[in-house]
């Protein structure tokens, strides 16, 4: 999903409210319908988007996907018991993250992931969005 930002509170709301949010519902689903579990990979990053016949592009893109799709974010996901694992960018993590917005436990977050865009190396920062602990996050 893409998110129009007017100003970096939406990456506060998304850390604080939406992703924990969406961790406590898929836990609810799992519980309630264990046949139909599945669990979750999301990444928060937040850059420049261009838009063109084909759709949406550009390198905020490709470094989004790239941390959603690193196989460090994956195997995150494998390990852990948690419905959701969520990636955020160092752009991400520097200004919101470290700087422990709206009570945003740094803590929470570690750096496994790595993934290069256009030969550069960019990291990412991973939490594991656990709902009995999901108020933390």
């Amino acid at each position: 999903m893409l998110i129009h930002r007017v100003d970096q509170a939406i990456q506060v709301r998304l850390l604080t409210e939406a992703v924990p949010q969406l961790g406590r519902l898929l836990a609810r689903h799992n519980a309630q319908q264990p046949e139909h579990r599945f669990r979750l990979r999301v990444v928060v990053h937040a850059g420049q988007v261009y838009y063109d016949h084909r759709g949406c592009f550009g390198e905020a893109v490709d470094l989004a996907f790239r941390l959603l799709e690193a196989p460090q974010l994956k195997q995150a996901l494998r390990l852990t018991a948690a419905p959701l694992v969520l990636v955020v960018s160092e752009d991400v993590h520097r200004s919101v993250v470290r700087d422990g917005r709206a009570g945003i436990d740094e803590q929470t977050f570690t750096p496994r992931v790595v993934a290069d865009v256009k030969g550069r190396p960019r990291r990412g920062w991973v939490s594991e969005i656990d709902p009995p602990n999901a108020e933390a996050h």
